[in-house]
């Protein structure tokens, strides 16, 4: 596999779970604050804004579970880089058009889009990298590539701090 590929994908993915540690981060204050107009960490409402938070993980997550068996047929019809791509965006024009929205049960269709980008950033970068792979390289790649995104999850996690601002 070329290193510039590898160097592609490595950008690709710091950006997208440094993105997705935010989100996880940050959901119940956006929702407490855009939807129930509280930022009162005490208050019933933040609470609700919580719970309202995990009903709109489930729904990305089960968009994740669908789409996971349409990627690979989007995947043979243009390619995996494609795919990933196109995943990618509609996620990140998801997760942008948040702040926009003011209604809670909206707040449900962009996580369809995140679902979808989920989907594709749990297996295709790795079918990329193991597609290009000779298969004794391919574990190898798969480690570092692993090793990767859990160092942005984690050094995301220790930049971003408790204001939101600072993730912008």
């Amino acid at each position: 596999m070329p290193k510039t590929m590898l160097l592609q994908l490595a950008v690709v993915q710091f950006f997208t779970w440094f993105g997705l540690n935010a989100m996880w981060a940050f959901m119940t204050p956006t929702v407490a604050s855009n939807i129930f107009q509280t930022k009162d960490t005490e208050s019933a409402a933040f609470q609700e804004a919580g719970n309202w938070a995990g009903v709109m993980f489930a729904c990305y997550s089960l968009c994740q579970a669908l789409q996971a068996f349409l990627l690979p047929v989007l995947a043979k019809a243009t390619s995996r880089k494609t795919t990933h791509l196109i995943a990618l965006a509609l996620g990140g024009i998801s997760i942008s058009i948040f702040f926009f929205i003011h209604d809670k049960y909206m707040l449900l269709l962009p996580m369809i889009g995140v679902g979808i980008a989920w989907a594709s950033l749990l297996s295709m970068p790795y079918a990329i990298l193991v597609g290009r792979t000779a298969r004794r390289e391919a574990r190898l790649l798969r480690r570092r590539f692993q090793l990767l995104h859990c160092h942005t999850a984690i050094g995301g996690e220790h930049h971003i701090g408790p204001d939101p601002q600072a993730c912008i």
